[in-house]
């Protein structure tokens, strides 16, 4: 009996034994295949982080923390009572935000690959150019 069901899930498998036809136990394989290639599909919900600002009384100095929304909501609600402790939390100045933010894509490898791929960019146009004139 074929593992499959539908007819999406028939003519997947029948996609899969094509490129593997002298495979053992291809039903198997073709579930984890499968299996594996709907979890990538998945769309990953983003936790939005916001910047936290933590205002200490005593010493006047201050430091930023990101949390996630709804954990900074609830953090700055409870704060928000009056001085009974010694610190406050507040949301950050969106410039100060925006700062952050800049630093932290600026440290990331996404921010590394993007110059990369316009320093290839800049070195293929020379190149062209060069080449170019060169011939002529």
């Amino acid at each position: 009996m074929c593992p499959a069901d539908t007819d999406a899930k028939a003519s997947k498998l029948a996609l899969f034994t094509i490129f593997t036809p002298n495979l053992p136990l291809a039903g198997k394989l073709y579930k984890t295949v499968t299996i594996h290639f709907e979890k990538t599909l998945r769309k990953r919900k983003k936790i939005k982080e916001v910047l936290v600002k933590r205002t200490f009384y005593s010493k006047n100095v201050y430091d930023y923390i990101w949390k996630d929304k709804e954990t900074a909501n609830q953090i700055i609600a409870s704060t928000n009572d009056g001085r009974k402790r010694d610190y406050k939390f507040e949301r950050a100045n969106k410039f100060v935000e925006i700062s952050y933010r800049l630093k932290r894509f600026i440290k990331s490898q996404n921010f590394t690959k993007f110059i990369w791929l316009i320093i290839g960019a800049v070195i293929a146009i020379l190149g062209k150019f060069i080449y170019d004139w060169l011939k002529n």
